[in-house]
């Protein structure tokens, strides 16, 4: 099986999945959205207000050790953002968010995600090990 991705560009980059990447994609792309902590309906505000406050609950530590307001104005690439809770945060904080992910599924939450917080960010389907973004001069 083969992905397309798009790069920057919007030139589609195609990649060959091993099979076991294969199987991390599918598993993703339909149990992304099973969080059974989540009684709201999938992709609804409080589907992700659900999800944000269970993942922050169990890892109260994150806000002190990740400063989420330390990026503003900086381009910040989550790999593997699933429903970008964490990109959230570093969006609030003025970070030019860039979140890729290899399921589908994930990246079309994301971008919901971001959308219902009235967020800016830029969402890919691609392989963390595998970029498919222009080389850019600093």
């Amino acid at each position: 099986m083969t992905a397309t991705v798009q790069t920057l560009a919007g030139t589609p980059a195609t990649q060959a999945g091993s099979p076991a990447l294969e199987a991390v994609r599918e598993f993703w792309n339909s149990h992304v959205h099973d969080w059974q902590v989540a009684r709201s309906e999938v992709g609804s505000a409080a589907f992700f207000a659900e999800i944000e406050a269970y993942r922050f609950d169990k890892l109260h530590y994150l806000p002190r050790l990740v400063n989420f307001d330390g990026y503003r104005d900086k381009r910040l690439l989550e790999v593997g953002c699933g429903v970008a809770n964490d990109l959230t945060r570093f969006a609030r904080g003025g970070a030019r968010a860039v979140g890729i992910d290899l399921a589908e599924r994930s990246i079309e939450l994301a971008r919901e995600n971001f959308r219902q917080r009235g967020l800016t960010g830029e969402f890919h389907v691609m392989d963390g090990e595998r970029l498919a973004f222009e080389d850019r001069a600093p």
